[in-house]
């Protein structure tokens, strides 16, 4: 099989379409599964997903244009950051996943902080 490619007119197109989707953006200390993407995402108490605004970095990557913060979570491991359509409820429209083995650690009570253009999607 051979690897496809697209244009960076057809690539700006799809992330100015997710751009506007998804809005808010979740703690997962697994990453998570398109079938039940809520299952892994962090259900401390006050914890919260944060509006997130996007701007592009290049045709093809946008990235968050302000920090994300999460504060007091308790002790956990982050791996991924998803991208819901809501603040609560909606629809999972993509992730951004760490390194694996490579983890976020959050000690107990901590704020995550999740600076601008730290989390980014690429087409």
């Amino acid at each position: 099989m051979s690897m496809g490619n697209v244009s960076d007119a057809i690539a700006t197109t799809w992330l100015t379409q997710l751009q506007s989707s998804a809005v808010y953006a979740a703690v997962h200390f697994d990453i998570p599964n398109w079938a039940d993407p809520g299952s892994s995402e962090c259900n401390d108490p006050g914890y919260a997903r944060q509006r997130v605004t996007w701007t592009f970095n290049s045709a093809r990557e946008i990235v968050t244009a302000t920090p994300l913060v999460y504060p007091a979570l308790l002790e956990t491991s982050v791996a991924a950051v998803g991208l819901w359509t809501a603040s609560l409820g909606g629809t999972m429209v993509a992730y951004a996943s760490t390194v694996p083995g490579n983890e976020m650690f959050v000690a107990n009570l901590a704020t995550l902080t999740l600076g601008a253009g730290e989390v980014s999607i690429s087409v």
